[in-house]
Formats: C-alpha cells, structure tokens, sequence
C-alpha cells in the first residue's frame, strides 16, 4: 500500500487503492450500529460483527501474519447463529483482490473460508 493519500486514494486518478476497502468495510460495520460478540480460535485471525437495526450481520475478518514466509492460504470456518441456509455475500482484499464480490455457502449457520496471509474477508449475513 502506498503512502500517498495514507494508502487510500490514487496519486492521479484519485480513485480508491485497496487501503481504502478496510476503512470503508468498518464504516459499514460502525452503521450496523451494535456490536456482537465475535471470536476466534486462530491467533492469526482477528474477528469483528455488528448487527443492525433489521437483524443483519457484518463480520469482518482479518488475517495478519508477521512472518513473510508464511504464505499459505488457511481455510477456516465462519459461524453465524441462527443465519439462514443460502448464499452470503462478502467482499475479499487481498494481493490480487480489492475489495472484489465473493459468494459463500452457508447451511446450518456455517460457511467455509479461505484467506491468504495479510488479507481481509468483510461478510454481510441477511437474517
């Protein structure tokens, strides 16, 4: 991430860098307006939710890993309670993503990830 803008904005175009995603993602999770709780297992892993007004989830999850040679893609599990069976939509940012679609699977309140070293998935679970 370049320094220009703090690593947000283009230099020329002015158009958003992927340092501009994880503050736009905890915007949407400081609107969802209350925080719940959310944990994790995995030290490299560090995990934020909110739920809205309309019952909703924002989860954003965070793998940082101070080691450079740690590149290996982890697959891990997301759980939501009581998140209906379907499709959730999330947003990935990572070396080759900036804040790009993904779509999940969830069935009985789990969803299976994968999440390269220094990376961020941002979920938005309809209840």
């Amino acid at each position: 991430i370049g320094t220009i803008f703090n690593g947000a904005f283009d230099l020329y175009t002015l158009k958003p860098v992927k340092g501009y995603y994880p503050f736009y993602a905890w915007k949407k999770m400081r609107e969802a307006g209350t925080a719940v709780k959310a944990e994790s297992d995995d030290d490299s892993f560090y995990v934020t939710a909110a739920r809205d007004a309309q019952g909703d989830v924002k989860v954003m999850i965070t793998r940082f890993s101070p080691d450079n040679d740690d590149t290996a893609t982890k697959v891990f599990s997301i759980r939501v309670e009581g998140a209906p069976d379907g499709e959730v939509v999330g947003h990935l940012i990572d070396d080759a993503h900036d804040f790009t679609e993904v779509t999940l699977e969830i069935k009985d309140g789990v969803m299976q990830a994968m999440l390269d070293p220094d990376s961020v998935l941002f979920l938005e679970v309809g209840m």
